[in-house]
Order: C-alpha cells, then sequence, then structure tokens
C-alpha cells in the first residue's frame, strides 16, 4: 500500500513539473537565463537559446520575439538589434 501512495504521488509530482515546463520560455540569452511565461501551454519554443541569434532567427521564431516584447523584456535581444528593429521584423 505505500508503495502504491508513494508511485501515485511521485506521479503527480512529475505531470506537475512536466506542466509547469510547458508553460514557460526559458531563454538562454549571451548575459543570464531568463523565464517568460507563454500565452498558452505547448512543446514548441519552450527552450530557446538565443546568444548566436541573427535577425533572420528572429523572424523563425515570431512567438517568442513578440512575447518578450509583450513582457517588457526585449532588451534582451539587444545583442541581434534594438526594440524597435524587432518589432518591424514581427510586423513584415
Amino acid at each position: 500500500m505505500k508503495t502504491t501512495i508513494r508511485a501515485i504521488f511521485l506521479l503527480i509530482a512529475v505531470a506537475g513539473w512536466a506542466l509547469a515546463a510547458l508553460s514557460v520560455h526559458v531563454i538562454r540569452t549571451p548575459e543570464k537565463v531568463v523565464i517568460v511565461p507563454k500565452n498558452r501551454v505547448n512543446i514548441t519554443d519552450t527552450y530557446v537559446d538565443v546568444r548566436e541569434w541573427t535577425i533572420a532567427e528572429v523572424e523563425a521564431h515570431p512567438v517568442v520575439t513578440r512575447r518578450l516584447l509583450q513582457t517588457d523584456k526585449a532588451n534582451h535581444l539587444a545583442h541581434v538589434a534594438g526594440a524597435d528593429v524587432l518589432a518591424e521584423a514581427l510586423e513584415e
């Protein structure tokens, strides 16, 4: 009985961690790691390494870039371009 209760508890804990991981963007910048909440729970762009990004990658990942702009954290992409350039790249 003890083993069953422990297994159920472990299963619930792992499911909770997985759900929490799917609800945020973990973005690795040249300076640090930034965590930004997603608009929707999904598996796409859960971990994004932006250290070597160019403006082409910004356009290829509009969800991440738009979310950084919405949460006023676009300064973490300053090594790619300014916030006004990022906004213009997403409008095209």
